[in-house]
């Protein structure tokens, strides 16, 4: 019989179940399918009990889209968060944060009020939407209990590098090709996973990548840092192949910030050259590698052929934020109180921004309620800490390589809008663990933790 003592087999048996969802897909047996979800199922229930839920709906973030009987039905995923929300909020009925309710409750009466007078349907969606507002922040109450942030990125990663990697190889089975789309067009091909979206895909990479440079920057255990090296080289292979041009510029921006930080971090200068050389060589190795040659190459081409005008360079996302800003200045009791959280869009087309998608749904005044929430949010995960000047340039690493491809995608009706900034905030505990907030994993033995 399995003991949950060591952590890690929550992520060997994650590992586990997520090859036996592809099998099972590929096989295209139902009552092998209904088997494994049962099992995942199970197995998300009793991480949530062991206080291990955030590190595997993370890992299983990446695999969502797959863990479903068809392609376009509810993931079980979904429903999976929504047993765990349940969970979280019958063992936090004694130690209920109550303050982030009051902007959720109010942007629930303001969406049934535009719902109402504009005949739109309440769907599950925006059910599942409200109760991750008023649930979602009660994950706070297994921080540092179970898991610190080393092991988060580590699940994070894993999920995403067996996600991507088994969909580029499993395509050629037609059964489970129905949940990869390959993008190729004159002659570039653009993978995603089982995301469906390049950008979607590589912006769970860019913020993995964000964490585990964190970790390099503070950890001092060589094996970690070993394992932290060789996440961020496959995560960055796995980044490459969507050949997108927001995932490049940020990856650009999140290296040049880890040089600054190297260099005016203080510290042993012999330390500061180790990490400076092992990024050199590890950009060498990119640059001639006949494993990234072909994909820089196709990232070049879509750079060069981006053309010199702002529509061009940014894939005509432009052209979709000049629409939205043309309907608000059209529509002002839009752009005051919303759409009420609907798929009815701007000439069907998403804002693929997602300030303008918060503005579009909510208006400016749920916008704001929005904010306060998150704002809220913020205090009940992050407490008392206080940042520090000599964090601010890991800080906008961290945010930069999270929330940077949020100003490009829709992201306000996916899972991602509650979980990554959870992820943030845990790198931000990880920062201060000098002060005491970081995981109590290192005084709190797992016996107690039980």
């Amino acid at each position: 019989m399995i003991k949950f003592h060591d952590k890690y087999n929550f992520l060997w048996l994650s590992i586990l179940i997520a090859a036996g969802v592809a099998f099972m897909q590929i096989w295209g047996n139902t009552v092998g399918l209904t088997l494994i979800f049962i099992l995942f199922g199970v197995l998300i229930v009793l991480a949530t009990a062991k206080d291990m839920a955030i590190p595997l709906l993370i890992f299983f973030l990446p695999w969502s889209p797959l863990i479903k009987f068809a392609p376009g039905s509810t993931s079980m995923y979904t429903i999976s968060l929504v047993a765990v929300l349940m969970i979280f909020l019958l063992r936090s009925s004694k130690k209920f944060a109550v303050m982030h309710i009051f902007p959720a409750a109010l942007l629930f009466v303001l969406t049934i009020i535009v719902k109402t007078v504009t005949d739109s349907p309440i769907d599950g969606s925006y059910i599942l939407f409200l109760m991750c507002m008023i649930l979602f922040p009660l994950a706070t109450n297994e921080k540092g209990r179970r898991y610190d942030f080393y092991m988060l990125v580590v699940f994070f990663s894993l999920g995403i590098i067996t996600a991507a990697l088994s969909a580029r190889w499993l395509v050629i089975f037609p059964n489970i090709a129905r949940y990869i789309d390959v993008i190729e067009y004159s002659s570039l091909t653009r993978l995603s996973g089982y995301y469906g979206d390049p950008n979607f895909y590589s912006a769970h990479i860019t913020a993995a990548i964000g964490g585990a440079i964190l970790l390099l920057l503070n950890e001092t255990k060589i094996i970690r840092k070993i394992v932290v090296y060789l996440m961020i080289a496959v995560l960055l292979y796995c980044g490459f192949l969507s050949v997108s041009k927001s995932f490049a510029l940020i990856l650009v921006c999140m290296l040049l910030l880890w040089v600054i930080e190297v260099l005016f971090k203080r510290g042993r200068l012999s330390s500061k050259v180790t990490m400076l050389l092992a990024l050199l060589i590890g950009g060498v190795y990119i640059l001639t590698s006949i494993l990234f040659t072909d994909l820089l190459d196709m990232m070049m081409e879509r750079f060069v052929g981006a053309g010199s005008s702002l529509s061009e360079l940014t894939t005509r996302r432009s052209d979709l934020w000049i629409n939205y800003l043309r309907m608000f200045e059209e529509n002002p009791l839009v752009l005051l109180f919303g759409k009420g959280y609907t798929e009815d869009l701007v000439n069907g087309r998403g804002s693929h921004n997602i300030v303008i998608q918060m503005v579009y749904q909510f208006g400016l005044v749920g916008t704001l309620l929005t904010l306060v929430w998150f704002y809220e949010y913020c205090k009940i995960v992050l407490r008392t800490v206080r940042l520090k000047m000599e964090h601010i340039v890991q800080l906008l690493l961290m945010i930069g390589g999270t929330f940077g491809p949020w100003l490009g995608l829709d992201l306000l009706m996916f899972d991602e809008f509650f979980i990554l900034p959870f992820f943030v905030f845990l790198g931000i505990l990880y920062l201060n663990k000098e002060d005491g907030e970081e995981s109590a994993e290192s005084v709190i033995p797992d016996e107690v933790a039980e």
